[in-house]
């Protein structure tokens, strides 16, 4: 097996050992060997990172694919429970919702009911906002 090449050194005439100049040039080449390598380990400590994300966001979404299918079929059974009970029909197939045109102006006139103000408030989100029906008295009183 062929050993690595010896590195050459250069002594100028009349000298004892390597010029100052070569010595501090072999000690820049050590520095920056060492940041290569350290960037080296930092750029496999992020590419693990990011596939460890893709993998977890890859998870997530199928999660959630999972569950907006959940949310559709369950759309589908509301729909055509909503046309069974406002036309007097029998409901039709899960997954093949027949809603007749007077179920729909039905349904969309009993969504288009504008909801209170107090009913949207969430509590949780939102802890230090009174009541709409405590404001308004207050404004009567004054």
């Amino acid at each position: 097996m062929a050993s690595a090449p010896q590195p050459v050194i250069l002594e100028e005439p009349g000298s004892e050992g390597p010029s100052d100049d070569f010595v501090e040039v072999l000690r820049e080449l050590e520095r920056l060997d060492k940041v290569l390598t350290e960037e080296r380990q930092r750029n496999a400590q992020l590419s693990e990172e990011a596939r460890i994300v893709k993998e977890s966001h890859a998870r997530d979404v199928a999660v959630l694919e999972g569950m907006l299918e959940v949310a559709f079929r369950e759309n589908d059974r509301l729909q055509a429970r909503i046309a069974a009970d406002v036309c007097g029909a029998a409901p039709a197939a899960p997954g093949k919702v027949a809603v007749p045109q007077t179920a729909k102006a039905a349904a969309a006139e009993a969504l288009a009911v504008p909801t209170p103000r107090r009913e949207i408030d969430e509590p949780e989100m939102e802890p230090h906002r009174r009541n709409w029906d405590d404001m308004e008295d207050i404004k009567a009183r004054a």
